[in-house]
């Protein structure tokens, strides 16, 4: 959001959504960003960034194409979800592996690295699954609400799904 006094600026991101259900839930995986302080000829930074982001699509849809045509193991599936897991929750996560590898529907269930990034990066930012918490008690986990760590984990995901194309490759 940017502000009046030029102390912050626009943040343009580019990013990969899909409709995955019919209520309107929309899941997507968010990649490089522009910034555009909030000062100066705005509108020509702006559109400037917006051209350089759709520059990036082809990258992106080239990248996505490559993780469909490559085939995780049960065994590399449980490594990605792990590694996931770690970057939700620094200490011991509340869910497990399989938890997080569970797809919600049915075309989700291929075991290619799309797929399997797109399982775990909807049950991870989503939230509402249940497990234990560090007392042991019965907990739900909730969904990343803020905007920053949605971000964030997001990018993590896609480098987590980047080196593991690296390494079947």
């Amino acid at each position: 959001f940017p502000s009046h006094d030029t102390s912050s600026a626009y943040q343009l991101l580019s990013g990969i959504f899909r409709m995955v259900c019919n209520n309107g839930l929309i899941a997507g995986d968010l990649f490089g960003d522009v910034r555009v302080r909030h000062s100066g000829k705005v509108v020509d930074d702006v559109i400037e960034g917006a051209v350089r982001i759709l520059e990036n699509s082809e990258e992106i849809a080239s990248r996505v194409n490559t993780y469909k045509a490559i085939t995780l193991d049960a065994q590399e599936q449980k490594i990605f979800a792990n590694a996931a897991l770690q970057l939700r929750w620094d200490e011991k996560p509340p869910i497990n592996a399989v938890e997080v590898l569970r797809p919600s529907r049915s075309v989700d269930a291929k075991p290619d690295l799309w797929r399997t990034f797109n399982r775990v990066q909807e049950n991870i930012i989503k939230g509402g699954m249940h497990g234990r918490a560090k007392t042991g008690r019965r907990m739900t986990t909730r969904g990343v609400a803020s905007v920053n760590e949605n971000v964030r984990l997001n990018r993590a995901l896609w480098t987590l799904a980047d080196q593991m194309a690296q390494l079947k490759a």
